[in-house]
């Protein structure tokens, strides 16, 4: 009787975890740590996330991914919301090239910023959102952090 209710467990388990995968996504960041995202679909928005959402886009222009809501660790609460702009900031080594490497990444330079412009932000015109982008990044050796641009919720104290 155990076992049964063992394996009808896990079965259960598994189709509960299949039913989020296409949804959630694991942000990885430099130093190993990896966060749970779940994107909510556009369908599901209430007013504050379509106002998010619609803040986001128009704000960005032509990034193709700005305005994706995505909610930390699965927590759907304004506190937890994550909201795409469509950009990704990437930091990397020196002597690396931005405009080259957006060219070969399927990204838009913005502008570089920081001590020798080390650090950029680039449009996402690529396929991937902004979180499966910015891991796939994050794997080239020329790179030492990216992450998407995101517009955060605001704590009032």
């Amino acid at each position: 009787m155990k076992m049964v209710y063992m394996v009808v467990s896990l079965m259960a388990a598994g189709m509960v975890a299949a039913a989020t995968v296409g949804h959630s996504r694991i942000l990885l960041s430099s130093q190993g740590a990896k966060t749970l995202f779940v994107r909510a679909e556009a369908k599901t928005f209430d007013p504050a996330e379509q106002a998010a959402s619609e803040h986001a886009r128009q704000a960005t222009g032509k990034a193709p991914h700005a305005g994706e809501v995505f909610y930390k660790r699965g927590v759907r609460e304004a506190a937890f919301r994550h909201v795409t702009t469509g950009r990704i900031v990437v930091r990397f080594v020196p002597g690396v090239d931005p405009e080259a490497f957006a060219a070969e990444n399927g990204l838009e330079l913005r502008r570089s910023f920081g001590i020798g412009g080390r650090s950029a932000v680039f449009i996402n015109q690529s396929d991937s959102d902004d979180i499966t982008k910015s891991n796939a990044l994050l794997q080239q050796q020329s790179v030492e952090s990216a992450e998407p641009d995101w517009v955060l919720p605001v704590t009032v104290y």
